[in-house]
């Protein structure tokens, strides 16, 4: 992608100079290669865009070389990246601690998403996080619960697929006992995950074949993009960095894969994104495509999820969708109804009266509303 062509046509000089600045960050370019400061570029908005899209620590050493941000945001560039530094270290020690534990009670592990992802840049800190991912057997539920709770964590309780456990200054884990929830379309394909999985030489770690890996996190990628409101930049640097590290686009063995689960059409298509992003593709992104990409932040948007839903099903049938959601979904939430399904309709009242009393539920209702209605 010509940054200053695309710049001179959809005039957004800050999306596409911090597109430009993370190419140079992933590719390792030197500082002569670097992208030239467009004239008029708002610094704060591109720094806030950055923050919104979880890649300040990724450009940071770029925006400094490139010079021009003026001192005072400068500095919060720098602390962004030294806390995306620390809180990695940290939580790699941390992690390992925990680690420790499972190997001597015997309980199987095997990292996922980001823990491995980060370590595929080209230094410490660069990919910025908020937890760490890590897949466990369901009838470890108890034992795993005991050891994170003596290690300090206090636990925000069991949610469908994973278990969420905090702890001061700022670590959070999220431990799967799936990848993937019930009614997602790649539940089966995952629910084998631990039987093609590969033992690591010592302890009880686990770590998934390369193919695996690779199709587990395009799901991911699906997962927010077509069906949570969207994704943003990072989610296309990785993608990006997986395939240029793992020889991904030439291996027979994935595009088979990819076939067999469904997503072959769709690596492709995020995949020429990512190319014209940071490739040497120079094929240019159509405006609505890059603008859904930037106003969809790091992790996908209520807005676009709720739009998506009535674009794809019509505003009635979307509509009765979210207000009823269907039987599987609701065992996903409610799981007293995997036993008896018969009281599915008293679960739909419990459900609306969650929904009216948490605050961020009653927000994404309310937009859902406006949206039915087209109000502004």
């Amino acid at each position: 992608m010509k940054t200053t062509d695309i710049i001179e046509k959809f005039q957004d000089i800050e999306v596409l100079y911090l597109i430009a600045l993370i190419k140079s960050a992933i590719r390792g370019e030197e500082v002569f290669s670097l992208p030239k400061v467009p004239d008029g570029l708002n610094w704060q908005r591109l720094y806030d865009i950055a923050k919104r899209h979880m890649v300040t620590a990724m450009v940071y050493p770029c925006v400094k070389s490139v010079g021009g941000c003026p001192a005072e945001l400068l500095e919060k560039w720098k602390q962004k990246a030294d806390m995306a530094l620390i809180k990695e270290l940290q939580f790699d020690a941390e992690r390992e601690a925990m680690f420790e534990e499972f190997d001597k009670n015997g309980i199987d592990y095997l990292p996922l998403k980001g823990i491995i992802i980060k370590d595929f840049y080209t230094r410490k800190g660069m990919r910025q996080f908020g937890d760490n991912d890590i897949l466990y057997k369901e009838s470890d539920e108890e034992k795993v619960r005991e050891i994170m709770l003596s290690l300090g964590y206090s636990s925000e309780g069991l949610r469908s697929i994973h278990d969420i456990y905090k702890k001061k200054p700022f670590y959070l884990f999220e431990m799967h006992r799936h990848l993937f929830n019930k009614v997602f379309f790649l539940f089966d394909y995952f629910n084998g995950v631990w039987d093609r999985a590969i033992k690591n030489d010592s302890g009880c770690g686990y770590h998934m074949t390369d193919e695996d890996f690779y199709i587990a996190f395009l799901a991911h990628f699906y997962k927010h993009y077509v069906k949570q409101g969207g994704c943003g930049l990072r989610f296309f640097v990785d993608l990006y960095v997986i395939q240029h590290k793992f020889g991904i686009l030439e291996s027979s063995k994935i595009v088979g894969l990819l076939e067999e689960t469904g997503l072959y059409e769709f690596e492709k298509e995020v995949t020429a994104v990512s190319e014209s992003f940071f490739g040497d593709d120079n094929t240019e992104i159509d405006g609505a495509t890059l603008n859904y990409i930037i106003e969809s932040g790091a992790y996908g948007t209520t807005d676009h999820e709720i739009g998506d839903i009535m674009k794809k099903e019509g505003k009635m049938v979307g509509g009765f969708k979210m207000a009823f959601p269907s039987l599987k979904e609701m065992q996903i939430r409610y799981k007293v109804l995997n036993k008896v399904p018969v009281l599915l309709p008293v679960f739909y009242v419990v459900r609306w009266f969650s929904i009216l009393f948490t605050g961020r539920k009653r927000s994404k209702l309310k937009l859902a509303i406006k949206k039915f209605f087209k109000q502004k």
